[in-house]
């Protein structure tokens, strides 16, 4: 297969893999697909369809192993460009017309033609003929009404954090055990062990890991073995090779995709990080991010595998942390359907926090979590109290807890016997003490203080502070 050079038909057999929806309403005549390879191919994707299971490269090749069927099916689906369903109909029409037109003109070059299954044959190309040039009108619509398109879950490789043939990203500030996390999610699944919040796991996976930053041997296969995951399951990078993988390249997307089918079922892979991976692609530069992340993407859909790429925090410190994930913000948090920040707790340093930043496809908010590494092993749960993470991230430029109790002590030492005050005077003069606004609201809270909008004389409504007795805070 090395050197095979795929024909319109194998291409079109490439699209169907690629897009096996587009099958609704697309009648391909028997005999269509000719060549051994085409064949096995295309019985298998019947079959996986009428089983009701997922098409694609990665389904089919695990059902179909040996005669280069493998380098095949990387072959005829790699570089394709997107086909509408209306294209892809008149490919298939034009061609399946072609071969009635050849079989027409074998017919009527023999002695005796039989003149009925003539007349079938110019009917049939004149029907295939017609389907083909519908099917490339310039009117086809553009739009679907929603009730005609099936709805369907999402697929998840961890329900609520990690999605399927999409983009997750986690960032972190160096030393924050982000490769850590990475690796204590390969080692789960490779044994289909429970996700970190205690969502039951799935049948064992094989996860892809790409790192150059960190030794294979003294440290990925060490972590890999105290996490208790299956070596056997996971399949490294390996940095060695002569051809660095230069994912903003066709050429490096070409041989990751290879590399997965090689491996087969592969749920995860792992890019840490992302950046040196990334070719001369400026990760400031949108543009140029997504288009870096686009055909990713696309492969994890194609190939059904969870995407993670971690990438580090910019330096950016009195941002919020929703721009700090990387570079870009509308490249990367706008290409990754989930995003999570990894980092450690300001007080407590042997204690790391992961918190979402976005999980656009989940139903709910993923919970936070925290971590500590003890021996080797990545102790994870839930959190047992949220934090703020842009307190925690920021500590110069927001409300430590030091500063909200300052300024609660100052709000009951500025109300003194006062039922009640003026919102703008208690804003005035934290100020001149040197108190934000942003901490005195939340000292507000601390303090159990509320405000109510009242009428002065004139009828002008002016908003005031009072605290409240019973603890209830409006």
């Amino acid at each position: 297969m090395m050197d095979f050079k795929p024909t319109d038909r194998d291409y079109t057999l490439g699209f169907i893999i690629e897009n096996p929806n587009l099958l609704n309403g697309l009648d391909v005549p028997e005999g269509f697909f000719r060549t051994d390879a085409q064949r096995v191919v295309w019985v298998t994707l019947k079959e996986l369809v009428e089983a009701g299971r997922p098409v694609c490269l990665a389904t089919i090749a695990e059902r179909v192993t040996g005669n280069g069927i493998p380098g095949y099916l990387v072959a005829i689906t790699s570089g394709l460009i997107p086909l509408k369903f209306g294209e892809l109909q008149r490919r298939v029409y034009a061609q399946a017309a072609e071969d009635v037109k050849k079989r027409m003109q074998s017919l009527a070059a023999t002695d005796c033609p039989d003149l009925d299954e003539l007349a079938v044959l110019i009917e049939e190309a004149r029907r295939l003929t017609f389907k083909a040039e519908d099917g490339g009108s310039e009117h086809e619509p553009t739009s679907l009404i929603l009730s005609e398109v099936e709805p369907k879950c999402v697929p998840w490789l961890w329900p609520d954090y990690i999605p399927l043939g999409r983009a997750t990203l986690i960032s972190g500030d160096p030393g924050s055990a982000k490769t850590w996390f990475g690796l204590d999610l390969a080692a789960r699944l490779s044994k289909g062990l429970r996700w970190p919040d205690g969502a039951p796991g799935g049948d064992p996976a094989k996860t892809y890991y790409l790192t150059v930053e960190d030794d294979l041997a003294d440290t990925i296969r060490p972590r890999i073995d105290s996490l208790g995951g299956d070596p056997g399951m996971i399949a490294v990078y390996n940095s060695e090779h002569p051809l660095h993988m230069d994912l903003s390249q066709p050429g490096g997307i070409a041989r990751l995709e290879k590399e997965l089918v090689r491996i087969g079922d592969v749920r995860l892979v792992v890019i840490d990080p992302i950046i040196d991976f990334s070719g001369s692609s400026n990760p400031n530069a949108g543009e140029e991010v997504r288009a870096l992340l686009t055909p990713l993407i696309r492969l994890a859909s194609k190939l059904n595998f969870a995407l993670v790429l971690v990438g580090h925090l910019n330096k950016a410190q009195a941002l919020s942390a929703i721009y700090r994930a990387g570079g870009s913000t509308s490249g990367w948090l706008g290409k990754c359907r989930a995003a999570f920040m990894v980092f450690r707790d300001i007080n407590e340093k042997a204690l790391r926090h992961v918190i979402a930043l976005k999980a656009n496809l989940a139903p709910q908010d993923p919970r936070q979590l925290e971590f500590h590494i003890i021996n080797g092993e990545v102790k994870i749960a839930v959190s047992k109290k949220d934090v703020d993470i842009d307190e925690q991230l920021t500590p110069k430029h927001g409300p430590v807890p030091r500063e909200r109790a300052d300024a609660a002590g100052w709000l009951d030492e500025y109300f003194g016997n006062r039922e009640s005050v003026p919102a703008t005077e208690i804003i005035a003069a934290a100020k001149e003490e040197g108190i934000s606004e942003s901490t005195l609201r939340r000292a507000k809270k601390a303090a159990q203080y509320r405000s109510r909008q009242i009428r002065e004389s004139g009828g002008v409504a002016v908003w005031e502070w009072k605290k409240e007795p019973d603890g209830q805070i409006a």
